[in-house]
């Protein structure tokens, strides 16, 4: 419809896609010299922005904020906003996958997080007593690491050893292995190089597979293997394993 003097407001053709360009009426300064202005939709919303003042604290369930419902402009709690999202949204009927991602907040900016690193556990068991030699065996001192319904489904996403006495010549190599799935977790053995005493020094870090063999569940008997000693064997040995 074409507008003239006589044309009322709510005779006009409706918008129902507004663009940024789009242009709306405006009074500047109304209560002193108003004017009759034009502004383009993304400069009003830019004007409200600065016009209002930022939440620096933490949000209150009970603050409130805008939405436009089926056209009209409400408020709500940010509660109930919440609520609603939630209602909104699909329940996770199975248990999430470790490669699942959830939204996090860091520090007010976006981000997200797969689920096998948003929760990391750890075992951190002794294998050889601090005084004996380590040898080339499988099931290094007989231990085995039973799975826990609460860790069914996570990975292994951490790896280190640490021995009491460094070994000396050559590189003692332990491999991490799933006995009940007769797996083997390592792509890269977790190793520890000559006179050091931990892997985190060690030259070439040890790899965690990712071709599943790398996740545990429950019943699972986790073991672990010394597959090489060094000439001077080194002494003790404590295994730090993470899972998430």
């Amino acid at each position: 419809m074409a507008y003239t003097e006589d044309t009322r407001p709510e005779d006009l053709d409706a918008l129902t896609a507004p663009a940024g360009t789009d242009i709306l009426v405006i009074v500047d300064d109304p209560t002193v010299t108003p004017l009759t202005k034009k502004i383009t939709i993304a400069n009003l919303l830019a004007g409200i922005e600065d016009a209002t003042s930022a939440i620096t604290s933490g949000y209150a369930g009970t603050d409130t904020v805008l939405l436009i419902d089926g056209g009209t402009a409400k408020y709500t709690t940010l509660a109930n906003l919440l609520a609603g999202i939630e209602d909104a949204l699909s329940d996770i009927a199975a248990v999430p996958a470790q490669t699942d991602t959830l939204l996090l907040i860091d520090g007010g900016t976006a981000k997200y997080v797969q689920r096998r690193n948003l929760q990391v556990r750890y075992i951190q068991p002794r294998l050889v007593e601090a005084a004996t030699d380590l040898t080339v065996t499988n099931d290094v001192g007989d231990w085995r690491f039973h799975v826990p319904p609460d860790l069914d489904g996570l990975s292994l996403v951490y790896v280190h050893a640490e021995v009491d006495t460094a070994g000396t010549t050559g590189t003692q190599t332990f491999q991490i292995r799933n006995a009940t799935d007769t797996v083997d977790m390592l792509s890269t053995l977790l190793t520890i190089d000559t006179t050091e005493t931990g892997s985190d020094t060690a030259a070439a870090p040890a790899v965690i597979k990712s071709d599943d063999s790398e996740i545990v569940n429950t019943n699972d008997l986790i073991v672990v293997d010394s597959d090489v000693i060094q000439t001077t064997a080194a002494k003790g040995l404590v295994v730090t394993l993470g899972f998430g």
